[in-house]
């Protein structure tokens, strides 16, 4: 199988502080953006990076792509992102789809009555996923999976969606997202269980609880995520058609119907989003040396 990892680091950075890009600071000696494309260069899984950048940081990525990654520079493309972080997702998976020498997808039809069954006829849906997903399924109409065997399929092209922001993942749990594609033929993500009181609010910044939800059922969204390429970025082109806001990818897998499977995510995979964060990383990779 052969997988793509798109690597987001377009953000603008506003919660880290006023002119400072989080992709740059470093930590113990190595910038974030190099850590998390360090991992996935590694990876022997993965087979080429698609790295989402700014405008502004474009030559500056650039820069440090030739520098540092020189010996698996083919391997790598840098492009710009966009507006939304899912537009930077879906400017990542067309280069991508672009690069497999795989047309896109037309999006002429009307993409609430999407078939999931004609667009990729090889999709699966096993036991385990099937309790999970059945939900969010029938709300969109779509059961159209049919059993067949892997034995049968033209080679799958997947793609994993990744903040470069989480510059400690790990392979372990690469590896763990990318089984799952391949083994329930379904959108995967990492999560963890939700530790404090989450209340649902009367405003964004409000000061009046709305509801109290129930911390149980709730899970910290986590990346890398994906799926197989080709539905992945169909999924992406109707949330992007739609003009629907989102703040990760499989949230576009559940617009058209296509299940997704939940993995345990990793404590330590945290994603460098205030000054303060950067202290924890260090202290996460000192720690990992010493074991």
């Amino acid at each position: 199988m052969t997988t793509y990892a798109i690597i987001l680091a377009a953000g603008e950075s506003a919660r880290f502080g006023i002119g400072r890009d989080k992709m740059f600071e470093t930590i113990l000696g190595k910038s974030v953006l190099e850590r998390s494309l360090d991992v996935f260069v590694r990876h022997p899984e993965i087979s080429r990076i698609v790295l989402v950048t700014s405008h502004a940081s474009f030559d500056r990525v650039s820069q440090l792509i030739e520098s540092l990654f020189s010996n698996v520079r083919s391997r790598i493309r840098v492009i710009e992102g966009g507006k939304t972080r899912a537009e930077s997702s879906f400017f990542g998976l067309l280069e991508a789809s672009a690069w497999e020498t795989v047309l896109p997808l037309a999006t002429s039809r009307c993409p609430h009555n999407i078939n999931i069954e004609k667009l990729h006829p090889h999709i699966e849906k096993p036991e385990d996923c099937t309790q999970q997903c059945q939900k969010g399924n029938d709300a969109q109409g779509d059961n159209a999976y049919k059993n067949k065997s892997s034995s049968d399929d033209k080679e799958r092209v997947c793609a994993l969606l990744h903040d470069a922001a989480r510059c400690l993942v790990t392979p372990a749990l690469i590896s763990s997202v990318v089984a799952y594609i391949n083994y329930a033929r379904c959108g995967v993500a990492p999560y963890i269980p939700v530790r404090d009181t989450i209340r649902l609010l009367d405003e964004p910044d409000g000061s009046f609880i709305v509801d109290t939800l129930p911390r149980d059922r709730l899970g910290a969204m986590q990346t890398p995520q994906g799926a197989d390429l080709d539905i992945m970025l169909e999924a992406s082109r109707v949330a992007q058609s739609q003009q629907v806001s989102l703040t990760d990818d499989v949230e576009a897998l559940r617009l058209v119907g296509y299940p997704v499977r939940l993995i345990p995510g990793e404590l330590q995979n945290v994603k460098m989003t205030y000054p303060e964060d950067m202290a924890l990383a260090e202290h996460i990779i000192l720690q990992r040396r010493n074991y």
